[in-house]
């Protein structure tokens, strides 16, 4: 199984309650197995390519609520999830920062610490997400924290832009997280 360090934990209540969170859905994710998540998500990828080439192919993605057209949704989905258990991922819940990506709108973002991307850091930013009657979500887009952390868990298991996969929302959120949740009876 792999070590989740907690590494520091900012925003008292806010951010413990992310930490559990997140320590909850590692747990849920890594114990269904990377291999059996690696072989939903390929069934599922190569299920949605086989429907969407049956479509006009720079037709909207209206069914996902995109814009994008139907041609960079394959695009995106084409290779192969080939993941591994990494060793250890170290968290930071962090106030009073913002990520780097989307215009400091992200609500997580994780980077490898070695070169063999066993080792990663997960960086969670409390300022983006919205904290209320012990619930708390992404400001930007209305997910879980859950979803977010399954959407980086795929990454830290070999899924992510060092490996030459695009990280997109089809590729992570329709096709990775829904998978971990189907896995897991959510």
């Amino acid at each position: 199984m792999v070590e989740l360090i907690i590494q520091k934990c900012d925003g008292s209540k806010k951010g413990e309650l992310c930490k559990e969170l997140i320590e909850k859905a590692c747990q849920n994710f890594f114990s269904c197995g990377v291999k059996k998540i690696e072989n939903a998500c390929n069934n599922r990828r190569t299920n949605l390519i086989t429907r969407w080439q049956s479509k006009s192919l720079e037709a909207p993605m209206t069914e996902h609520n995109l814009t994008i057209p139907y041609r960079q949704g394959i695009e995106e989905i084409i290779p192969l999830f080939e993941l591994n258990e990494p060793e250890t991922i170290e968290l930071y819940v962090l106030e009073g920062e913002r990520s780097e990506r989307n215009e400091g709108l992200a609500a997580m973002d994780i980077r490898p610490l070695n070169n063999e991307h066993t080792r990663w850091k997960l960086n969670v930013y409390l300022d983006v997400m919205s904290h209320s009657n012990n619930n708390l979500q992404w400001t930007n887009s209305g997910e879980s924290i859950e979803e977010i952390t399954y959407h980086e868990l795929l990454h830290a298991c070999g899924d992510n832009p060092w490996t030459g996969k695009q990280d997109g929302i089809l590729r992570y959120n329709i096709v990775g997280i829904t998978c971990v949740k189907e896995l897991l009876g959510e």
